[in-house]
Protein backbone atom coordinates (compact mmCIF):
# COMPACT_ATOMS: atom_id res chain seq x y z
CA UNK A 1 0.00 0.00 0.00
CA UNK A 2 2.15 2.81 -1.28
CA UNK A 3 1.66 6.09 0.49
CA UNK A 4 0.35 4.65 3.74
CA UNK A 5 3.42 2.60 4.52
CA UNK A 6 6.60 1.74 2.66
CA UNK A 7 5.62 -1.84 1.89
CA UNK A 8 4.79 -3.64 -0.23
CA UNK A 9 5.84 -1.93 -3.43
CA UNK A 10 3.13 -3.02 -5.86
CA UNK A 11 1.94 -2.07 -9.30
CA UNK A 12 -1.65 -2.30 -10.47
CA UNK A 13 -2.39 -4.37 -13.53
CA UNK A 14 -5.56 -5.26 -15.37
CA UNK A 15 -6.15 -8.84 -16.38
CA UNK A 16 -8.20 -9.95 -19.38
CA UNK A 17 -11.43 -9.99 -17.38
CA UNK A 18 -10.80 -6.33 -16.44
CA UNK A 19 -10.43 -7.12 -12.76
CA UNK A 20 -7.68 -5.22 -11.00
CA UNK A 21 -5.00 -7.50 -9.60
CA UNK A 22 -1.87 -6.85 -7.57
CA UNK A 23 1.51 -8.18 -8.65
CA UNK A 24 4.43 -8.04 -6.25
CA UNK A 25 7.73 -7.46 -7.97
CA UNK A 26 11.10 -8.50 -6.64
CA UNK A 27 13.81 -6.27 -8.08
CA UNK A 28 13.71 -2.78 -6.62
CA UNK A 29 15.99 0.18 -7.38
CA UNK A 30 15.85 3.13 -4.96
CA UNK A 31 17.37 6.18 -6.65
CA UNK A 32 18.42 9.07 -4.39
CA UNK A 33 20.55 12.10 -5.24
CA UNK A 34 23.30 11.60 -2.61
CA UNK A 35 24.31 8.79 -0.26
CA UNK A 36 24.00 10.72 3.03
CA UNK A 37 20.43 11.75 2.20
CA UNK A 38 19.53 8.11 1.58
CA UNK A 39 20.94 7.16 4.97
CA UNK A 40 19.03 9.92 6.77
CA UNK A 41 15.69 9.63 4.95
CA UNK A 42 15.22 6.30 3.11
CA UNK A 43 17.30 3.63 4.82
CA UNK A 44 14.36 2.17 6.83
CA UNK A 45 12.31 1.81 3.62
CA UNK A 46 15.12 -0.08 1.89
CA UNK A 47 15.70 -2.38 4.87
CA UNK A 48 11.98 -3.12 5.18
CA UNK A 49 11.82 -3.95 1.47
CA UNK A 50 14.81 -6.25 1.79
CA UNK A 51 13.25 -8.00 4.79
CA UNK A 52 10.09 -8.53 2.74
CA UNK A 53 12.06 -10.43 0.11
CA UNK A 54 12.94 -7.71 -2.37
CA UNK A 55 16.25 -7.61 -4.21
CA UNK A 56 17.14 -4.00 -3.33
CA UNK A 57 19.77 -1.83 -5.01
CA UNK A 58 20.52 1.75 -4.03
CA UNK A 59 21.54 4.09 -6.85
CA UNK A 60 23.04 7.25 -5.40
CA UNK A 61 25.96 9.69 -5.76
CA UNK A 62 29.01 8.86 -3.68
CA UNK A 63 30.11 11.47 -1.12
CA UNK A 64 32.01 8.92 0.98
CA UNK A 65 29.04 7.13 2.53
CA UNK A 66 28.55 4.25 0.08
CA UNK A 67 30.44 1.89 2.38
CA UNK A 68 27.98 2.72 5.17
CA UNK A 69 25.09 1.69 2.90
CA UNK A 70 26.86 -1.54 1.89
CA UNK A 71 27.44 -2.29 5.58
CA UNK A 72 23.64 -2.55 5.92
CA UNK A 73 23.64 -5.43 3.42
CA UNK A 74 22.38 -3.33 0.50
CA UNK A 75 23.81 -3.29 -3.01
CA UNK A 76 24.97 0.13 -4.22
CA UNK A 77 25.58 1.72 -7.62
CA UNK A 78 27.34 5.08 -7.83
CA UNK A 79 25.17 7.67 -9.59
CA UNK A 80 27.03 10.32 -11.65
CA UNK A 81 24.84 13.30 -10.84
CA UNK A 82 25.35 16.85 -9.64
CA UNK A 83 22.83 17.66 -6.94
CA UNK A 84 22.40 21.31 -7.92
CA UNK A 85 24.30 21.67 -11.19
CA UNK A 86 22.55 23.05 -14.29
CA UNK A 87 25.02 22.07 -17.03
CA UNK A 88 22.81 20.51 -19.70
CA UNK A 89 25.56 18.17 -20.95
CA UNK A 90 26.17 16.83 -17.43
CA UNK A 91 22.42 16.42 -16.94
CA UNK A 92 22.10 14.44 -20.17
CA UNK A 93 24.95 12.19 -18.99
CA UNK A 94 22.90 11.40 -15.89
CA UNK A 95 19.83 10.63 -17.99
CA UNK A 96 21.82 8.36 -20.32
CA UNK A 97 23.48 6.58 -17.38
CA UNK A 98 20.10 5.76 -15.83
CA UNK A 99 18.62 4.72 -19.18
CA UNK A 100 21.46 2.26 -19.82
CA UNK A 101 21.36 1.02 -16.22
CA UNK A 102 17.61 0.33 -16.27
CA UNK A 103 17.81 -1.34 -19.68
CA UNK A 104 20.69 -3.60 -18.57
CA UNK A 105 19.50 -4.50 -15.07
CA UNK A 106 15.73 -4.61 -15.78
CA UNK A 107 14.44 -3.60 -12.32
CA UNK A 108 10.76 -4.38 -11.74
CA UNK A 109 10.19 -1.15 -9.81
CA UNK A 110 12.25 2.02 -9.58
CA UNK A 111 11.63 4.38 -6.66
CA UNK A 112 12.92 7.91 -7.32
CA UNK A 113 13.41 10.31 -4.41
CA UNK A 114 13.88 14.04 -5.08
CA UNK A 115 13.03 16.24 -8.06
CA UNK A 116 16.26 15.75 -10.02
CA UNK A 117 16.20 11.96 -9.83
CA UNK A 118 12.48 12.08 -10.65
CA UNK A 119 13.10 14.31 -13.67
CA UNK A 120 15.76 12.12 -15.28
CA UNK A 121 14.90 8.77 -13.71
CA UNK A 122 11.27 8.77 -14.87
CA UNK A 123 12.39 9.62 -18.39
CA UNK A 124 14.98 6.83 -18.29
CA UNK A 125 12.34 4.40 -16.99
CA UNK A 126 10.04 5.30 -19.88
CA UNK A 127 12.76 4.90 -22.51
CA UNK A 128 13.88 1.54 -21.05
CA UNK A 129 10.30 0.30 -20.42
CA UNK A 130 10.55 -0.28 -16.65
CA UNK A 131 7.35 -1.91 -15.38
CA UNK A 132 6.62 0.21 -12.31
CA UNK A 133 7.67 3.69 -11.15
CA UNK A 134 7.19 5.26 -7.72
CA UNK A 135 8.20 8.90 -7.27
CA UNK A 136 8.52 10.54 -3.85
CA UNK A 137 8.06 14.31 -4.01
CA UNK A 138 8.91 15.98 -0.71
CA UNK A 139 9.04 19.44 -2.30
CA UNK A 140 9.13 21.12 -5.69
CA UNK A 141 11.84 23.63 -4.89
CA UNK A 142 11.51 26.78 -6.97
CA UNK A 143 10.72 25.07 -10.26
CA UNK A 144 6.97 25.72 -10.04
CA UNK A 145 7.15 29.09 -8.27
CA UNK A 146 5.04 31.78 -9.96
CA UNK A 147 7.93 34.27 -9.95
CA UNK A 148 10.35 31.81 -11.54
CA UNK A 149 10.75 32.94 -15.14
CA UNK A 150 13.71 30.69 -15.98
CA UNK A 151 13.77 28.40 -19.00
CA UNK A 152 14.00 25.28 -16.83
CA UNK A 153 10.82 26.23 -14.97
CA UNK A 154 8.99 26.33 -18.32
CA UNK A 155 10.53 23.16 -19.73
CA UNK A 156 10.33 21.01 -16.59
CA UNK A 157 6.51 20.59 -16.48
CA UNK A 158 6.55 19.59 -20.16
CA UNK A 159 9.26 16.96 -19.57
CA UNK A 160 7.49 15.63 -16.47
CA UNK A 161 4.17 15.44 -18.32
CA UNK A 162 5.81 13.37 -21.06
CA UNK A 163 7.70 11.03 -18.71
CA UNK A 164 4.70 10.46 -16.42
CA UNK A 165 2.34 9.62 -19.30
CA UNK A 166 2.45 5.88 -18.66
CA UNK A 167 0.76 3.08 -16.77
CA UNK A 168 1.93 1.84 -13.38
CA UNK A 169 3.19 5.11 -11.95
CA UNK A 170 2.50 6.46 -8.48
CA UNK A 171 3.57 9.78 -6.95
CA UNK A 172 3.85 10.22 -3.19
CA UNK A 173 3.40 13.77 -1.89
CA UNK A 174 3.98 15.37 1.50
CA UNK A 175 2.14 18.53 0.52
CA UNK A 176 -1.38 18.88 -0.89
CA UNK A 177 -0.33 21.95 -2.89
CA UNK A 178 2.38 19.96 -4.69
CA UNK A 179 -0.15 17.27 -5.54
CA UNK A 180 -2.49 19.94 -6.87
CA UNK A 181 0.25 21.47 -9.04
CA UNK A 182 1.09 18.10 -10.56
CA UNK A 183 -2.59 17.63 -11.48
CA UNK A 184 -2.98 21.25 -12.65
CA UNK A 185 -0.03 20.91 -15.05
CA UNK A 186 -1.38 17.61 -16.35
CA UNK A 187 1.63 15.63 -15.14
CA UNK A 188 -0.54 12.99 -13.43
CA UNK A 189 -4.19 12.26 -12.80
CA UNK A 190 -5.38 12.85 -9.24
CA UNK A 191 -5.78 9.12 -8.57
CA UNK A 192 -2.09 8.57 -9.41
CA UNK A 193 -1.06 10.44 -6.27
CA UNK A 194 -0.92 9.54 -2.57
CA UNK A 195 -0.44 11.80 0.44
CA UNK A 196 1.73 11.05 3.48
CA UNK A 197 2.44 13.35 6.42
CA UNK A 198 6.22 13.22 6.17
CA UNK A 199 9.11 10.80 5.79
CA UNK A 200 8.62 9.59 9.35
CA UNK A 201 10.63 9.65 12.56
CA UNK A 202 11.81 6.61 14.51
CA UNK A 203 10.63 6.96 18.10
CA UNK A 204 13.35 4.49 19.08
CA UNK A 205 15.99 7.03 18.02
CA UNK A 206 14.15 10.25 18.91
CA UNK A 207 12.30 10.42 22.21
CA UNK A 208 9.02 12.28 22.64
CA UNK A 209 9.31 15.36 24.86
CA UNK A 210 6.16 16.94 26.32
CA UNK A 211 5.55 20.68 26.03
CA UNK A 212 6.93 22.73 28.94
CA UNK A 213 4.28 23.52 31.56
CA UNK A 214 5.78 26.94 32.25
CA UNK A 215 7.06 29.64 29.94
CA UNK A 216 6.60 30.11 26.22
CA UNK A 217 7.29 27.41 23.68
CA UNK A 218 10.33 28.28 21.55
CA UNK A 219 10.12 27.52 17.86
CA UNK A 220 13.00 27.74 15.37
CA UNK A 221 12.50 27.69 11.61
CA UNK A 222 15.52 26.54 9.61
CA UNK A 223 14.86 27.33 5.95
CA UNK A 224 15.75 29.52 3.02
CA UNK A 225 14.04 32.91 3.32
CA UNK A 226 11.51 32.43 0.53
CA UNK A 227 7.71 32.50 0.58
CA UNK A 228 7.42 28.83 -0.43
CA UNK A 229 9.07 27.76 2.84
CA UNK A 230 6.15 29.15 4.86
CA UNK A 231 7.85 32.16 6.45
CA UNK A 232 4.64 34.21 6.58
CA UNK A 233 2.57 31.23 7.76
CA UNK A 234 4.95 30.91 10.70
CA UNK A 235 4.71 34.58 11.63
CA UNK A 236 0.90 34.44 11.42
CA UNK A 237 0.82 31.36 13.64
CA UNK A 238 3.18 33.00 16.12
Amino acid sequence: TLGGSPLPFCCLYKNNSKNTILMNFKKLFIVVNVDWFFLSHRLPVALAAMEAGWDVTIVTADTGKLKDIEAKGLKVINLPMSRSGMNIFEELKTLNFLRKLYKRERPDVVHHVGMKTILWGTLAAKFSKVNGVVNAISGLGGFFAEDNKGILSKVMPIVLKFSHARKNILCIFQNDDDWGLYVKHGIIKHEQGRFIKGSGVSLEDFCYTPEPKEGKLKVILTARMIVEKGIFLLTEAA
